[in-house]
């Protein structure tokens, strides 16, 4: 919507003027657009947030709606890994900053993209390093906020699973076990299995990347074990995760 000045004035930003009678003022003609366009925007905001019909008998329907949060919350059709919504309006574009809040369908079981409107998927990382999701961290139920970084949807929080994600930090809930293969990984899998059985279920191929998923890590009590087969592995950093707990890296015993 535009803004619509006095009919007959050319200035596009002319303002509208009061007439007086006693200086025989004349008062702006407003053309039917100015009415009529505001309205319609309005009526449609509170339609399109779906919280209920617009009425003349409740004068705060428009604060209701975007008090709602509904134009940027829809449920999850997708499939795991795989998740997508529809938002009302539907967005033409992807946007730096565009915030979507669902409730998840399926749980994830590692890296996982999110399709809007069928604008196309967009790989969702967590915002303290890019990194991918581990499994269990979108759990089937929960509640989950995204924000697009104009490459990546970042998990800014989400309400339960394997892990909560809260600016960047990832609490854990359980217990994990990852498993690293210098032979038989690949640092795109999800790490949480000793042998590859389906999709990107399989052993790390480097204890960099093991670090590097434990480090945004909150143990919030719970502990990790990093089991390590034989093999030859490089130099790594180790990783600094905070919060109460151990991370143990276990070898191949003799």
């Amino acid at each position: 919507m535009k803004y619509n000045q006095p009919y007959g004035v050319s200035d596009p930003k002319a303002p509208y003027i009061n007439g007086n009678p006693a200086t025989g003022q004349q008062g702006s003609i407003p053309p039917a657009a100015s009415i009529e366009y505001p309205q319609r925007e309005i009526v449609n905001l509170i339609a399109d947030a779906n919280l209920a019909v617009p009425d003349n008998g409740d004068l705060h329907q428009l604060a209701k709606a975007v008090q709602s949060q509904l134009l940027i919350s829809d449920d999850d059709a997708g499939t795991s890994n795989a998740y997508q919504v529809t938002m009302t309006p539907a967005p033409t574009a992807y946007f730096k900053y565009m915030t979507v809040i669902c409730k998840i369908g399926n749980t994830n079981t590692g890296a996982s993209v999110l399709n809007v409107n069928a604008l196309g998927p967009k790989p969702i990382r967590h915002p303290a390093d890019n990194s991918e999701l581990s499994a269990g961290e979108l759990k089937q139920g929960a509640i989950a906020c995204f924000i697009y970084d104009g490459v990546y949807f970042h998990l800014v929080w989400s309400s339960g699973g394997a892990a909560s994600v809260s600016g960047g930090t990832i609490y854990l809930t359980k217990p994990v076990d990852f498993y690293v293969d210098a032979n038989i990984g690949n640092d795109t899998y999800d790490g949480l299995s000793a042998a590859f059985t389906t999709g990107i279920h399989g052993p790390f191929r480097t204890l960099q990347k093991a670090s590097n998923t434990i480090n945004p890590y909150n143990l919030n009590g719970f502990d990790v074990r990093v089991h390590v087969a034989d093999g030859n592995y490089g130099a790594f950093r180790l990783p600094s995760p905070s919060g109460t707990g151990t991370v143990s890296w276990l070898g191949k015993g003799p």
